[in-house]
């Protein structure tokens, strides 16, 4: 009977169909670009006290962490290793810990001011903002006074060096504020778009990168806002303006186009064809055009064909 069960088993086996083993190609093979390299600390705490809206569970926090730190955290039950972590991860609720965080907008080091901002717009507190604009109103008057032609020649190298910390800074500030939509910021950001670039000295009075991204910002205002038509009228403005003497940057020209487009401007739909339609013209510019008008009238286009297009700032991550 034994032989018979064999043989029983044997036929079943035959039955079965054959499992294909995983071919080599199949395998995923991951690869991470290496990160920017960061000026130390990656993070630093000083005085912070956190809790959950009663007494602080942690006080008084003095903390540097550097790229090469490994850091294990030891402790009893409840003496706030959780909250620490939670606190680090930016993920305790605003009212316990915003307070804390807009205070490092006022800091002395620019990275821990950035990651200030960055934790800020996680946190989305609207009590933070007031600091945030204050910030960001000093940081643009700063700039334009770096820009006095009255500067000494001898300084100008160094001030010119720190215009890009503070470039950057004002930049993620009209980001943030945007994306979170402060009221307060527009009026800001129509000021610094409307007016164009003067230069003095060869030197540009407001820095462009500082007037393309309150140009994205304006893209993001309420469609209630009663402001928001007089706002398309200005951005197809700097979209059109092709001056010989002073033309407007192309960078700001694309990002109206894009600014229209996440508006729904349906009455400037002529101009934005205009522009998507014209191989001729700056490349970017005409794939903000296309992009705007998918936005606004829902009918696909034909792709820019890419051959030295330069990403446009702030478009791709928060499309």
């Amino acid at each position: 009977s034994k032989a018979r069960q064999a043989q029983s088993r044997l036929k079943m086996l035959e039955k079965l169909e054959p499992i294909t083993p995983p071919a080599e190609a199949a395998r995923h093979v991951f690869t991470f670009p290496a990160p920017e390299e960061l000026s130390p600390p990656i993070l630093a705490l000083e005085g912070v006290s956190v809790g959950y809206g009663g007494a602080p569970v942690l006080r008084g926090m003095t903390l540097r962490i550097d790229q090469d730190d490994r850091i294990a955290l030891l402790g009893r039950n409840g003496e706030g290793k959780s909250t620490l972590s939670k606190l680090l991860a930016g993920k305790l609720e605003a009212s316990e810990l915003a307070p804390s965080v807009a205070a490092l907008i006022e800091h002395d080091r620019f990275e821990v001011r950035r990651a200030a901002v960055w934790a800020l717009r996680r946190l989305d507190d609207a009590g933070t903002w007031p600091a945030m604009r204050q910030r960001l109103q000093e940081l643009v008057e700063l700039l334009e006074g770096r820009h006095d032609p009255d500067v000494d020649p001898s300084r100008r190298e160094g001030v010119e060096i720190a215009n890009r910390w503070l470039v950057k800074e004002a930049s993620q500030l009209i980001q943030t504020l945007a994306i979170l939509g402060d009221d307060e910021l527009w009026p800001m950001c129509q000021g610094i778009v409307s007016a164009k670039v003067r230069y003095v000295d060869q030197l540009p009075v407001m820095d462009n990168t500082v007037r393309r991204t309150a140009t994205w910002a304006l893209g993001w205002m309420p469609a209630d806002h009663p402001q928001r038509g007089s706002v398309a009228r200005m951005l197809t403005q700097r979209l059109d303006d092709e001056s010989e003497q002073n033309p407007e940057d192309e960078r700001v020209r694309a990002l109206a186009a894009i600014s229209l487009g996440r508006m729904g401007a349906a009455a400037h739909v002529e101009t934005l064809e205009a522009y998507a339609e014209n191989a001729m013209y700056f490349e970017n510019l005409a794939w903000s055009a296309r992009w705007a008008l998918e936005r606004i009238t829902g009918e696909p286009m034909e792709p820019v064909p890419p051959r030295q297009r330069t990403p446009i700032l702030f478009l791709t991550p928060v499309q």
